[in-house]
């Protein structure tokens, strides 16, 4: 992500090649670097650094601050080479599957205005996470982040400087304390947010100023510039050291940004003061070999190029990526980058002379082009859609079925009774006939909520009323877990449980049901174990089956403690076995048009892993369980595809279709732990 030179600054650009190239080999080999997205974290203390150290030159020059020389300069940078991305991301659309087509044109406007970072955000992205299909211009969140620094930066500090100068504050004083006031609050808050709501804290901009306003530190404070010789080697190397820790250590399971942004940053921000060294011992040494200065000089344009060649290269091979495939999207990114630095880049920075209004108007036809690229997009996948919708009940072409299949949702997502990550209060959706006397509750995580559809339709043939407690992410388990994979507390989530618990004993239903994934790591309640804090940190594969083990016991203790909790309420208490968590996305893998038998899964992969709820089951003997898994694997596959419908709408939910259209084996399930049942439940008595 390039920003502006200031000079030659060898130790810039090879700091440049060192986060561009962790970024890379994150993206490409995550079990390689699996921090490596710090990356984008050295390039915003870059940018906050040589911005800064430029408006601030101008400032103390003339007095101000020319928003139009600056946008403009902004624009003939970064605005060609993106652009050029743009369309060839409109042009590829159609290697990818075509589930994906209308979202990508989304992304592409997102991206072009730049707020893909917010975009992502609503969308509650989890950027780090396997489990998500990432997109081709996913990775301009980063880019769009820089954006809004640039348009706000300079604008906040002209505002300052015609503010505070009426005090006689110099202009470096000025640049100083808005500073230091940014980037105190931004680094309290990403702190907060990151514990709080980890998916947008990771592409909030909020969150992300103070490593822009660290870099920029730099700028307005630089008595480091008469360090020793020595204490800047010494720097350097502690720089490159706790970048190295940083993005071989982290994890998708390290609560990032807040405090442990702080170390790559820090990393980033020693090399910048260790400076140009002729020493052979010495990091700038290092970084101002050719090879790193070359990176360096291109790193804008492969950060551009390098994630939707990753994307294609994977929609069109079908396949992982193994070391050879990593060798040829290194290659191809390589050179897509090397073109674009020198044939569009360059091209569009010869004429330093260039007119504010000449960029207006480049910026205008560069978006205009980025928007047509888009609607042509969307026009095509809708038309694809209409013409297609005519044949699809008819042919069963599942490649169609598949694009709906991601929004075959239960109705508790558009009723907005499906708790976020955000709500404590327990509220229920209704269903069935709400004034029956005889009750029914769900109650659980995502896992839970699948089983909507088939209890709606139970509940409406023998007018029961149906209660759906649910939320995101939230075992019903009675302990802290993570919220995403980041490691931070989802503390809105044990909330959520003691009201819920309120909730029931005030409905006082006849049955409760429960489910939950197995997929939830834990937390110490006083954070004692050193072992669990290693883990949480740096997610080491020494400590990783030690701790999953640890996280299996843990789940399995709270659900005991909340069937214990449930058995005091005068209901039936019935347990729903987990479903399993596909290695593919089944309706992106029915949409690539491979073979419809490459989308199904061996069951003995899937269910070999520990289930929470059937682990309570064995040590709770009277706890009567449903295992819907026998209806939706066979003795060797878990299909994608049964009795002519799509079984996943992604890698590890049932489709609402199939289902409400298993409802009645769900019935009979329920009559067998429950006899009482197949007198319609009119004379109900509790089942001891």
């Amino acid at each position: 992500m390039r920003t502006v030179k200031l000079g030659f600054k060898p130790e810039i650009q090879g700091l440049r090649a060192i986060a561009v190239v962790i970024v890379l080999i994150f993206h490409i080999w995550p079990n390689i670097l699996p921090g490596g997205y710090v990356g984008v974290d050295i390039f915003f203390v870059i940018s906050g650094y040589l911005i800064t150290t430029l408006l601030l030159k101008e400032a103390e020059k003339t007095g101000s601050i020319s928003l139009s020389h600056f946008y403009s300069r902004r624009v003939r940078r970064l605005m060609p080479a993106a652009t050029a991305v743009f369309i060839v991301v409109a042009v590829c659309f159609p290697l990818l599957p075509a589930i994906y087509w209308q979202s990508t044109s989304k992304e592409i406007v997102a991206s072009a205005l730049y707020f893909q970072n917010w975009w992502l955000a609503s969308e509650a992205v989890d950027y780090l996470a396997a489990g998500n299909q990432p997109s081709p211009l996913q990775h301009f969140w980063s880019l769009s982040v820089e954006e809004q620094y640039y348009i706000i930066w300079p604008v906040l500090l002209l505002a300052s400087i015609r503010i505070f100068r009426k005090n006689n504050f110099s202009e470096k004083k000025i640049f100083r304390k808005l500073l230091l006031s940014i980037g105190f609050i931004s680094l309290l808050y990403s702190i907060y947010l990151t514990e709080t709501n980890s998916a947008i804290s990771y592409f909030s901009t909020a969150t992300r100023a103070w490593e822009l306003a660290l870099g920029g530190s730099l700028a307005v404070y630089n008595n480091w510039q008469f360090f020793s010789s020595f204490t800047k080697r010494l720097l350097g190397f502690i720089g490159l050291i706790l970048i190295l820790v940083s993005s071989s250590f982290y994890s998708e399971n390290t609560a990032f940004p807040g405090i442990a942004a702080l170390i790559p940053t820090l990393g980033a921000t020693f090399i910048i003061i260790a400076g140009n060294s002729a020493s052979f011992f010495s990091v700038s040494y290092l970084l101002s070999t050719r090879v790193f200065q070359y990176l360096g000089d291109i790193s804008y344009s492969l950060y551009l190029w390098h994630w939707p060649t990753i994307i294609f290269y994977q929609a069109f091979t079908k396949t992982s990526i193994n070391i050879t495939d990593g060798l040829i999207i290194i290659l191809v990114s390589l050179t897509l980058a090397h073109l674009s630095k020198f044939f569009i880049e360059d091209k569009f920075l010869v004429n330093r002379n260039k007119t504010a209004r000449s960029a207006i108007s480049l910026a205008f036809v560069l978006i205009t082009i980025s928007l047509a690229s888009a609607f042509y997009i969307y026009r095509y996948d809708m038309s694809l859609t209409a013409s297609s919708n005519e044949v699809n009940q008819a042919t069963n072409d599942f490649q169609v079925l598949a694009k709906s299949a991601k929004e075959d949702v239960p109705s508790v997502y558009e009723l907005g009774c499906h708790a976020d990550p955000t709500t404590t209060e327990a509220f229920a959706c209704k269903f069935g006939a709400e004034s029956s006397n005889f009750k029914v509750a769900l109650i659980g995580d995502s896992h839970a909520a699948q089983w909507v559809p088939a209890l709606e339709k139970i509940a409406e043939s023998r007018q029961w009323a149906l209660f759906s407690y649910t939320k995101s992410g939230c075992p019903i388990s009675i302990v802290p877990v993570m919220i995403g994979k980041r490691g931070t507390h989802y503390a809105s989530c044990d909330d959520w449980k003691r009201n819920l618990i309120v909730e029931l004993n005030n409905l006082k239903p006849d049955i409760i049901l429960f489910s939950q994934s197995r997929k939830y790591s834990t937390i110490d309640e006083d954070e004692s174990s050193l072992l669990m804090k290693l883990y949480r940190l740096f997610d080491s594969n020494y400590f990783s089956q030690t701790a999953v083990n640890y996280h299996y016991q843990k789940l399995t203790e709270g659900l005991i403690e909340t069937t214990n909790i449930l058995s005091e309420i005068d209901a039936d208490v019935i347990a729903i076995a987990d479903t399993p968590t596909l290695n593919i996305d089944v309706p992106s893998c029915i949409s690539s048009g491979i073979e419809l038998s490459e989308c199904d899964s061996r069951r003995k992969d899937l269910l070999a892993e520990p289930d929470p709820v059937l682990l309570t089951a064995e040590q709770l003997s009277d706890l009567k369980v449903i295992d819907m898994n026998k209806h939706l694997c066979s003795s060797t596959h878990c299909p994608a595809i049964l009795n002519g419908k799509i079984v996943w709408r992604d890698t590890n939910h049932v489709t609402a279709s199939y289902a409400r259209d298993i409802a009645d084996d769900f019935e009979n399930e329920l009559i067998e732990h429950l006899p009482f049942l197949k007198t319609n439940g009119d004379n109900h008595q509790r089942s001891d």
